[in-house]
């Protein structure tokens, strides 16, 4: 039997912190889909249904929360296990962000052990990141379970 990754769909138009996310999290060896922008982020989150999202805030032409908006239009009913990206750090953004649903608002810059640390918690919190209920991938230094 297979196991079941989750997979993260990260959409950024950062080339730094995208590279930067797609190298953290791939080590841990999840399934992980990748967006440019806020349209390419809304086909991949509608054809694909990750089980978890890293959302930029600030991108041209379709922002994080447009692509928000967009994929709770398409499917109503659908959680969305979001996690806004941005540099912007003030209470009124970071609390505009939780109002429209998020599950977290990580801000710019970001650790790389942070991101790592919240990704597996949000994934844990909804079920080990899947449907198959299969484990995470082990964490870089974690003890064997």
């Amino acid at each position: 039997m297979r196991e079941h990754k989750p997979t993260i769909l990260i959409a950024d138009d950062d080339p730094l912190i995208l590279n930067m996310i797609i190298d953290v999290l791939s080590a841990d060896g999840y399934h992980l889909l990748v967006a440019r922008d806020g349209r390419e982020a809304i086909q991949l989150a509608s054809t694909n249904h990750p089980d978890l999202m890293l959302i930029d805030v600030v991108m041209p032409e379709v922002d994080g929360y447009e692509v928000f908006r967009a994929l709770r239009e398409r499917e109503p009913g659908r959680e969305l296990p979001i996690i806004f990206l941005s540099a912007q750090d003030q209470e009124a953004q970071i609390g505009a962000a939780f109002d429209v649903g998020a599950l977290d608002y990580i801000t710019k810059p970001f650790s790389p052990g942070n991101l790592r640390t919240r990704v597996r918690t949000w994934l844990l919190r909804r079920g080990s990141g899947g449907e198959s209920g299969s484990p995470l991938p082990d964490a870089p230094g974690a003890a064997p379970s």
